[in-house]
């Protein structure tokens, strides 16, 4: 699962959306949230969502800026009406700690297994009669 959120965010260089839509936090807000609800639906029908566009960036700037991560972003049609509404960057703030995480489960498991191996070896090698000092 790491390794599919890793893969969902690749790393990426946020300066040319910077400039794109500096001074411009609304139609930046509108592409994150069409690039969203892309990749939500493509998730819901079974494919890979892969956030390479104005998302990441976008809460990547709210987060600088002091925005909340919780904050709910929306989509209103010509009428006022809210078409969308959701916390577009409290998800990929959990996601990305999510990665994390498992990541570094993943790491202590692996170094945990590493070290009763060797404590099972050592303690068969001492069975068995053998010095257990390298050269």
């Amino acid at each position: 699962m790491a390794l599919a959120l890793k893969s969902k965010y690749p790393k990426m260089n946020c300066d040319p959306y910077n400039e794109e839509y500096e001074n411009r936090r609304e139609v930046w807000m509108k592409d994150a949230i069409n690039e969203f609800r892309a990749q939500e639906a493509r998730e819901e029908r079974g494919g890979t969502p892969l956030f390479a566009g104005p998302m990441q960036c976008f809460c990547i700037n709210e987060k600088k800026t002091k925005h909340k991560k919780s904050e709910y972003y929306e989509l209103k049609d010509k009428n006022g009406t809210a078409t969308f509404r959701d916390q577009i960057c409290l998800k990929y703030q959990n996601d990305k700690v999510i990665g994390k995480i498992l990541a570094l489960s993943a790491t202590v498991i692996v170094v945990g297994v590493n070290v009763i191996i060797k404590k099972v070896v050592v303690a068969l090698v001492a069975w068995i009669g053998e010095d257990t000092v390298s050269q």
